[in-house]
């Protein structure tokens, strides 16, 4: 359907937008249950023996290499990096089939997912599987072996043991295990267990982290923030392990299972008014967030929420790249002007950089701060505070229940690992899905550039002109406003790091539109001649 500008839509700035509703060129390798790599597609595993699959690890390797066999992190984009990683524990993940154990030579993979972008592997966007399913875990493109770990057929009988060993009062068969979908970080087991004393059925929902060096603790934290400080509903997590100490060797989380269908299922199967009560319980979640500042930029501390009391809350900087260490987390300065934190995040992050690459220290950190140091003149900045951003408040974290005929009510709000306190414009990423369901089949989630946009079914008119009366006219104009939609991609940069495509992309569209916008609202060039 041809798209219009909705109710608000004299908010945005009049720049040309591109059509984001067609089918976009995002230059994205094969999903890393495709890959292929340099020398091929992926061959049948089973028609390889050993030798060949060390041959063909030892291939994978090669274009990582640099000078004298050293990780040559600059000398490939990100999405090569992650189909290479893939392929090698692909073959690995085969030796090990074959022997028991791998006779090739341990090999360090290039990097780590990224944890300030739990989704990148293998959810690039709205349309596709985000949170990939485990099931037929003998498939080669399963994110068992992407992941290089265990197979549920074996992994189901340790979480089994560690329901007994927990709840040993309860017989074995009276325990059932659900596989079910699983994301970038954690691997996810339903349970089920009935009582001998009351015969009630409790439904349990365990979270197994992927990596050992998963910040738990703090997302739990965050969680539990949530519970205590506002209405939206979260998991009650009831037990968690944040070591590897344990039967399942990694950390882990146990919380109630919540009520309700996952939007993205539910979502084509609602009827208007239905979409219609999500929108306006949208709304208020939103709001919620947006109700209440803190005076810092960062993560919770978990140490400082113990006791209950948010009165004392703390909070710690947030990761800017390996030099910090796997989660090495600093405490963040209390008041703390935005433009302070974004500056303060891009010398870390160069600093960073030039200890991978001290020959070729890069300069896009200080256009960067360039950039920021405009914003801050033009009085983008003049909020102070800083909100509980989730950061991925997409139809796949959010649990929907329509149990009671025409009605539709919002039951649980999921993951919340990316959430950080963030300046307020980053919680006010629109929630685009609502009104532009069907022109996202192939869109990137980052990018809110056409969520101006609504199409001209009056339904979903309807539906936008209702979320743009449920939320407030300073959050309307976070949203839509494109300085505002730049000086997230620079929020985003300044979390994360040049670690992705998307970062990237938001680089180089941060400085082709920006010196349009900053001439638009009459910032003065800085020294730099911008």
């Amino acid at each position: 359907m041809a798209e219009t500008n909705g109710a608000n839509g004299s908010q945005t700035t009049s720049l040309a937008q591109p059509n984001h509703d067609s089918p976009p060129n995002h230059d994205e390798q094969p999903n890393s249950h495709e890959q292929q790599n340099d020398h091929g597609s992926m061959k049948d595993l089973e028609d390889m023996d050993k030798d060949e699959l060390n041959a063909d690890i030892a291939r994978s390797m090669e274009p990582l290499k640099g000078p004298g066999v050293e990780i040559d992190t600059h000398a490939y984009d990100d999405a090569d990096e992650r189909n290479l990683n893939a392929e090698i524990v692909r073959l690995q993940a085969r030796l090990k089939e074959l022997d028991g154990e791998s006779t090739a030579t341990e090999i360090e993979l290039v990097s780590q997912p990224d944890l300030s972008n739990e989704e990148q592997l293998e959810q690039p966007n709205h349309a596709q599987q985000r949170n990939r399913d485990d099931a037929d875990s003998d498939q080669e493109s399963t994110s068992t072996v992407v992941y290089g770990q265990e197979p549920y057929a074996t992994y189901e009988g340790k979480v089994l043991k560690l329901c007994h060993t927990l709840w040993p009062d309860i017989p074995a068969d009276h325990v059932k295990a659900e596989r079910l979908k699983g994301g970038g970080y954690n691997r996810i087991i339903g349970i089920s267990q009935q009582s001998t004393s009351t015969g009630e059925t409790e439904d349990l929902i365990f979270r197994i982290a992927r990596f050992d060096y998963f910040d738990m603790e703090t997302d739990i934290a965050t969680i539990g923030l949530v519970m205590r400080s506002t209405s939206i509903p979260v998991p009650d997590i009831i037990s968690h392990d944040p070591s590897v100490d344990n039967i399942l060797g990694a950390p882990y989380s146990i919380q109630r299972r919540l009520p309700g269908r996952n939007l993205d299922d539910a979502w084509p199967t609602l009827s208007h008014k239905q979409r219609i009560l999500v929108t306006e319980q949208v709304c208020q979640i939103l709001t919620e967030l947006q109700s209440k500042p803190y005076p810092c930029s960062g993560k919770l501390d978990p140490a400082s929420v113990m006791g209950n009391n948010s009165a004392l809350i703390s909070f710690m900087k947030l990761h800017a790249g390996e030099s910090d260490g796997p989660r090495e987390i600093l405490p963040s300065e209390p008041d703390q002007k935005y433009s302070e934190f974004l500056t303060m995040q891009f010398k870390r992050w160069k600093n960073t950089d030039i200890l991978l690459c001290p020959t070729n220290p890069a300069d896009y950190f200080d256009e960067l701060t360039a950039v920021v140091e405009e914003m801050e003149s033009s009085g983008l900045f003049d909020d102070a505070g800083y909100y509980l951003c989730h950061l991925d408040f997409q139809p796949r974290n959010i649990l929907v229940s329509t149990a009671d005929g025409d009605q539709a009510a919002i039951t649980g709000v999921l993951d919340w690992d990316l959430a950080v306190f963030a300046p307020n414009f980053m919680g006010c990423m629109p929630p685009e899905w609502i009104w532009r369901w069907e022109h996202l089949e192939d869109h990137n989630e980052n990018d809110d550039s056409g969520s101006h946009l609504v199409s001209s079914d009056p339904e979903a008119q309807e539906l936008k002109h209702i979320f743009e009366n449920g939320v407030s006219t300073k959050y309307l104009a976070f949203a839509f406003r494109d300085e505002y939609r730049l000086a997230r991609k620079v929020c985003r940069i300044a979390m994360e790091g040049m670690r992705s495509d998307d970062t990237w992309k938001g680089y180089d569209e941060i400085l082709k539109l920006w010196p349009q916008l900053s001439d638009q609202l009459g910032v003065p060039c800085n020294e730099s001649g911008r």
